[in-house]
């Protein structure tokens, strides 16, 4: 069993919040908040790794949580994510569901939420 800091879908999930640029002390960067993360074993006949849907909300003003999203959207593929004994094959996001003004009393605080899918391959 490996350690959740090694597994590869915590590297992946490093790089979103790189790409996202999370800065804690700047309230109009977006937060991502991790609602599931699943991880199966794949194979074909030359390669075994592993399969990963993300299902994340980036919370907070709706302006930054789109530019957020076009950033995921236009450079997730691209990126190199390093990680121990796997490398990114495939990666992106395949679903951006309706955004939602969230509760809470805070104006202008929105909530969308969306899928990542990846494949990792063992090296």
């Amino acid at each position: 069993m490996q350690r959740i800091g090694s597994h590869p879908a915590s590297a992946i999930l490093r790089g979103i919040n790189d790409l996202v640029r999370i800065d804690p002390q700047n309230r109009q960067i977006p937060i991502v908040i991790v609602e599931d993360i699943r991880s199966a074993e794949w194979a074909s006949i030359t390669f075994t790794g592993l399969r990963h849907e993300f299902d994340l909300r980036l919370e907070g003003d709706e302006d930054s949580v789109a530019a957020a999203i076009t950033r995921l959207a236009g450079g997730i593929g691209a990126s190199e994510v390093p990680m121990a004994g796997h490398f990114l094959a495939e990666i992106a996001v395949v679903a951006v569901l309706a955004g939602r003004q969230t509760t809470g009393g805070v104006p202008g605080h929105w909530g969308q939420r969306l899928r990542i899918e990846a494949l990792t391959i063992r090296d």
